[in-house]
């Protein structure tokens, strides 16, 4: 675990060997992880497989993020 303040960033290097997917991952934080009381927001990310982003489900979910593919 590492502890993150507010505007700090860290870059975390692992190996997965799980099967290609979103993994989101998340502050338990209820506060952490809304943006002024609307859900999601804050401290969230996910782990995506390169196989992954090409697909209806990635781009469905970076709308939904308000990014543009």
């Amino acid at each position: 675990m590492v502890n993150v303040a507010p505007a700090e960033r860290y870059t975390a290097e692992f190996e997965a060997d799980a099967d290609p997917g979103i993994y989101p991952m998340h502050c338990h934080k209820v506060d952490h992880v809304r943006n002024g009381g609307v859900s999601p927001g804050g401290m969230l990310t996910a782990i995506v497989y390169e196989q992954v982003m090409g697909t209806d489900v990635f781009a469905d979910l970076m709308e939904k993020a308000g990014y543009e593919l």
